[in-house]
């Protein structure tokens, strides 16, 4: 990701506004804007090749995630890079309600055309969605563990104390990823008033609402 400022990282537009405009229109206000022109020469969910290096990801199952960090300059040319926190969750928030892979740029029209033929937009709209999602809600609930397990490494989700558990149940269902959400309701009390249904029914996945009813969210 390249380097963002100003209100798309400084909380979630709906909320704060764009230049005027609140509620869900100030992501278009947002998209038509000066500021996101230049961001969407380099930003790789509005870039065509990226997409397309994307799609091949989920044709050859390798995961997808995301991750902001803020890096400071230091002395001596080092630099510290500092990953999480709130700016993070809004900038991650913010791209998972305005990814749209038909409005890729390219340079070309013809070379736009004949990818996007190629592409699946709708699963891969839904892929990047869910892990921007995913992205958010590690960094909300300190759910490093769901990352792990999402690039393949199941042992820390395994061996993850009860403590620990419903974090991170929270955050599988809220990024609607149904294997870790199986693995985890046998980890934790699911009590009729579930938050981590409310939150999958919210985000529409629901699989994992299917999942967390049978194991007795109501």
């Amino acid at each position: 990701m390249p380097r963002l400022s100003g209100p798309i990282a400084e909380g979630f537009l709906p909320e704060i506004g764009f230049e005027g405009v609140t509620g869900d229109d100030a992501f278009g206000a947002y998209l038509k804007s000066d500021e996101y022109v230049a961001v969407s020469k380099v930003l790789p969910l509005s870039r065509l090749w990226c997409i397309v290096e994307l799609a091949a990801a989920l044709e050859s199952d390798k995961p997808i995630l995301f991750k902001c960090a803020i890096v400071t300059p230091g002395p001596g040319g080092g630099f510290t890079v500092t990953s999480g926190g709130a700016a993070a969750v809004e900038v991650l928030g913010n791209y998972e309600e305005m990814v749209d892979v038909l409005k890729a740029e390219c340079s070309v029209a013809a070379d736009k055309a004949r990818e996007l033929a190629l592409i699946d937009a709708r699963k891969v709209n839904t892929a990047v969605r869910q892990a921007l999602l995913a992205g958010k809600a590690a960094v909300q609930t300190g759910a490093w563990e769901l990352e792990a397990f999402r690039c393949g490494e199941p042992k820390p989700l395994e061996a993850l104390p009860a403590e620990r558990a419903l974090r991170v149940l929270n955050a599988a269902s809220a990024a609607g990823i149904v294997p870790v959400v199986q693995l985890l309701v046998g980890k934790v009390q699911i009590h009729k008033e579930c938050h981590p249904l409310f939150m999958a029914a919210e985000n529409g996945y629901h699989e994992v609402v299917q999942v967390l009813v049978a194991a007795g969210a109501k």
